[in-house]
């Protein structure tokens, strides 16, 4: 066994010389086995080991002496480890999830904090083949397409597998040949966790009616759909740069004249790094959103809308599919609405500020582009206004506006097409004034004749915050 492992950590380029390893050991079968097999190979790949132990207290006594194991296992092999608890009963009440996911999420959290604390360049865990079978049939069930099928990867820094081309057979065997005791959890004999009963139920099952190589097979599938799954990761990466446009930390747009060129296994992908680059969590997007979406951008239908999961809503405007957290589907605010510097107005779904500045103060880098806030000639914007108030409203038909780095005003309309902004979002936009002039597109552009010069003296910063 030993050389196949170092087989597939060469292969995988699991470790290199001088990596510093913290060995995730919980007492079992598959972390001794692990340990074992890294501590052998420690010479001959220059290695430094560092054992970590997490007890989340799940299972009283038993878990106790789990830890202890640990303990005698590094003063038997002369490692340092780090003995940590995380007791997650509040967590198991109060959060959704499974018991399982909870107490990964919190073993896997203390096993970055050590490593950082230890400067260990990489995190190994004992996966085994039957955990990787395990894992492919699971998110079958589940519903998993070519992402999910492909398993445990081998290596996902700082974590590294190296004993996921083995059985959990065959770790047995190595044990009893190296006379090593390992611990027994408990827990792994319920069939209530699903992993469990996938495990001591439906395998056996398909192992007797089906298929003697079930496991082996999924290994190897779960190989392939990786390799594919890399290839059309790297692809659908160099799509997003041709059609991928960011916008703002909300809002995304997709370039429907390039996205129409790619296969549409590459346009599925794309639609779903467009909205994963908008939500952390998509574990309730679905294969049926991601068509839906690909419908509505391939229908030649402006101005249909879709609600997705996460407060999402993609948009088809013109040539462009708009995706964006922060669309307000009320009516937008059509009062004109006064307000006075210094203070702040509330408009729509947005609170605006306003203060004054003096240049010889002025800390902020007004270059720094934050489509939130916004920097003026205060001077310039008084004789314009009259006094010290502002005015905020909806556009209206007739508005023009005279963008930043322009000699002459142009029709709002056409700076806002020029700009991108979908039709839908154009009502919702606070437009201010100082007198009839418009001094700010809000989140968009300032007003040319309101930009600060060398000669100003005091300066107007406006904010604006979306509810």
């Amino acid at each position: 066994m030993l050389s196949s492992v170092l087989r597939y950590i060469e292969r995988h380029q699991l470790l290199g010389p001088q990596d510093r390893v913290l060995v995730a050991v919980s007492g079992g079968l598959d972390s001794v086995c692990l340990l074992d097999i890294l501590y052998r190979l420690r010479p001959q790949l220059d290695l430094s080991l560092q054992i970590v132990h997490v007890n989340h207290q799940l299972r009283g006594t038993e878990s106790d002496a789990d830890a202890q194991f640990v303990r005698q296992l590094a003063d038997q092999y002369a490692l340092p480890v780090t003995l940590q608890t995380a007791g997650i009963s509040a967590r198991i009440a109060s959060e959704k999830g499974s018991v399982q996911e909870i107490a990964r999420q919190a073993r896997y959290a203390i096993f970055e904090e050590v490593a950082q604390a230890c400067q260990a360049t990489k995190i190994a865990t004992g996966h085994t083949a039957d955990d990787q079978a395990e894992t492919v049939l699971m998110r079958f069930l589940r519903g998993s397409g070519l992402r999910g099928l492909s398993g445990i990867a081998p290596r996902r820094d700082p974590y590294i597998r190296p004993l996921l081309n083995q059985s959990r057979a065959s770790l047995v065997q190595y044990l009893q040949d190296r006379q090593l005791a390992y611990r027994e959890d408990s827990s792994n004999a319920k069939t209530d966790y699903f992993r469990n009963h996938v495990r001591h139920t439906i395998f056996p099952f398909l192992h007797e009616q089906a298929n003697p190589a079930l496991k082996p097979h999924l290994a190897q599938l779960a190989e392939l759909f990786r390799a594919e799954n890399d290839l059309l990761s790297r692809l659908t990466a160099e799509a997003a740069q041709a059609c991928i446009i960011p916008v703002t930390a909300h809002q995304i747009y997709i370039d429907l004249p390039t996205f129409v060129t790619y296969d549409i296994a590459i346009q599925r992908r794309l639609i779903y790094q467009a909205i994963s680059q908008l939500a952390d969590h998509l574990q309730a997007l679905t294969f049926h959103h991601i068509e839906a979406c690909l419908v509505l951008a391939l229908a030649n239908r402006s101005g249909q809308q879709l609600h997705l999961p996460a407060g999402i809503v993609a948009l088809r405007e013109a040539s462009r599919l708009v995706l964006d957290t922060d669309f307000n589907e009320t009516l937008p605010d059509t009062r004109t609405v006064q307000f006075t510097v210094p203070g702040s107005v509330r408009w729509g779904e947005v609170t605006l500020r306003a203060e004054v500045i003096p240049r010889a103060q002025f800390t902020d880098d007004f270059s720094r582009h934050d489509p939130n806030q916004a920097y003026f000639d205060w001077e310039a914007v008084r004789i314009r206004s009259a006094g010290d108030v502002l005015l905020v409203r909806s556009r209206r038909a007739g508005d023009r506006f005279q963008p930043l780095g322009l000699e002459q005003p142009k029709r709002l309309k056409k700076y806002l097409i020029d700009a991108k902004v979908p039709r839908l979002m154009r009502d919702a936009i606070p437009l201010i004034f100082a007198g009839d002039a418009m001094l700010w597109v809000a989140g968009h552009e300032i007003a040319e004749w309101a930009k600060i010069r060398p000669q100003t003296t005091s300066i107007l910063k406006l904010e604006q915050h979306k509810r």
